[in-house]
This record gives structure tokens, sequence and C-alpha cells, in this order.
């Protein structure tokens, strides 16, 4: 009978063996999706993370491309107003007297272009209004270039005069610099202010 226990316990044994054997690497296993679970969920982080980053630049990147196209616009829109408004106080005044004039085209004006257009002197002998017909100013097109602080600026416009009944309309271009003080824009700098033929002209 002794003999027959011995086989009996070592199967016992062998059996137990596997069993434990076989419950660690069970708990092996499961140590192993745990670890892998915990990267996949690191993984999946990092994923939404990085597409929220993405998102976020092309958002940021958007919205500071809009904010130049704005100011650019509104630059545009401002210096294309300031130089209509600066060419009828310049040419559409039935005021003669050159002082006057200056009075009021000056708010435009700043650096190079103050000695440019201010009169010589102090003659205030030509009259108020006797009568001038003034120049119409129409068809005002500004394109301008340039950074927030300093533009270049050519406008184009037709300039019509009248003398007696005969009236005479002239193409015109000028070219100008500005630079920005405050939040005007103010012309620094008159290049050039001339009549021309557009293309196609007889």
């Amino acid at each position: 009978m002794k003999k027959n226990r011995i086989p009996l316990i070592l199967v016992a044994v062998f059996i137990g063996l596997l069993l434990v054997s076989n419950w660690q690497t069970g708990q092996a296993l499961k140590r192993e999706r745990g670890r892998n679970q915990d990267i996949s969920r690191q993984l999946k982080k990092q994923e939404v993370t990085i597409a929220n980053a993405k998102e976020s630049s092309v958002t940021d990147s958007k919205s500071s491309s809009t904010v130049e196209k704005s100011l650019t616009t509104n630059n545009t829109k401002d210096i294309s107003s300031n130089l209509a408004a600066f060419l009828q106080n310049l040419y559409a005044s039935k005021n003669k007297n050159l002082q006057e004039r200056y009075k009021k085209i000056s708010p435009f004006l700043t650096g190079d272009a103050v000695n440019q257009l201010k009169p010589s002197g102090a003659d205030n002998s030509d009259s108020q209004d006797d009568g001038y017909t003034p120049t119409t100013i129409r068809d005002i097109e500004t394109f301008n270039s340039g950074d927030s602080k300093n533009q270049e600026a050519v406008t184009f416009y037709k300039m019509e005069n009248k003398v007696g009944d005969t009236t005479k309309e002239v193409n015109m271009v000028m070219r100008t610099k500005l630079v920005k003080s405050g939040q005007e824009w103010l012309i620094s700098k008159i290049e050039y202010n001339t009549g021309y033929e557009p293309h196609g002209s007889n």
C-alpha cells in the first residue's frame, strides 16, 4: 500500500504545482492586461491633447489672420476717407484766400507736407468769396500699402473745372506718403499730384 501512496502523492504534488503555476500565470496576465489598458488610456489622452492643441493652433492662426485682415481693411478705409476729405478741402472751397484754404487742409498734414503746402507770407488781399466757382472732385479711388505706422498711397480722381459756360474735366493722380499719428493717418509728403491721360484715350 505504501508503494501505491508515493505515486499518488507525487501526482497530487504535481497537480498542485500546475494549479499554482496556472494561477500565477493568470495573475501575471491580468497585471499585463492592466498595464496595457493604462498605456492605451494614456495614448488616447495624448491623442486628445494633440488634437486639441492642433485645433487651438488653427483657431489662433485663423483669429490672427482675421485680426490682420481687419486691421488692413480698417487702414484702407481710414486712409481712403482721409485722402478724399483732404482733396475736397484742397479744391472744393469757394474761398480764394490761400491762408484760409490752408487752414482747412492743415489737419490732414504733417512733416514735409506742411512745408509743401503752407502758403508763404500772410497776404489776405483775396476776397473770402468773390463768386469763384470751386473745383468739383469726384470718382476718388485710393490704393495703399505699407505697415501699421507708414503707408504709401496712390489716389486717382477726376477734377472738374467750370470756366464760364465751359466745363473741363481732368483725370488726376496723386501719390502720397502717410504716417500714423494716434488714431489718424496724416499725409507726411506729397510726391506728386498731376493730370494724366487714361489708357485708350485719344
